[in-house]
Order: structure tokens, then sequence, then C-alpha cells
């Protein structure tokens, strides 16, 4: 609904509830333990799955935030 109103591909009421975009990069995982645990969290769907704490945050499917999976450029 956001996007139809702001007429942008990224949304801002995520960002107002208090959602933030992180990004990881898997090749820079120290085991393969960490690479998993961020797959993980990458595939969370509340409520059908539980976040994932990755960096004492709670972290969960990127398309709650934004579904266009980059940074917008400000």
């Amino acid at each position: 609904m956001d996007k139809k109103i702001s007429h942008s591909i990224h949304p801002r009421l995520p960002r107002f509830l208090g959602l933030r975009q992180q990004f990881y990069d898997l090749q820079h995982c120290s085991s393969f333990q960490a690479a998993q645990e961020r797959l993980n969290a990458s595939a969370a769907a509340p409520p059908v799955t539980h976040p994932v704490m990755l960096d004492g945050r709670w972290a969960f499917d990127g398309g709650y935030m934004d579904n266009a999976p980059v940074q917008p450029i400000h």
C-alpha cells in the first residue's frame, strides 16, 4: 500500500515502524554455522517461522522491509 501512495519502489512505512535493512555477505562469514544462521534469517517469515537473532537484533525475510533487494541511493 505504501508503494502505491508514495509512488516509490522503496516503501517508507517499514522504516517508520523501526525496521531497517541489513546486508550480509555470506563469503565473509567466519564459519558454516554463521552462514547458515544468516540464510535461516533470510527465509524467516513471521508468524510462519521464527525470526533469528543476529548481532543482537531480530532478523527475518527482507521482503517485510522492502521487496527490492538493493539500497536506495540518497
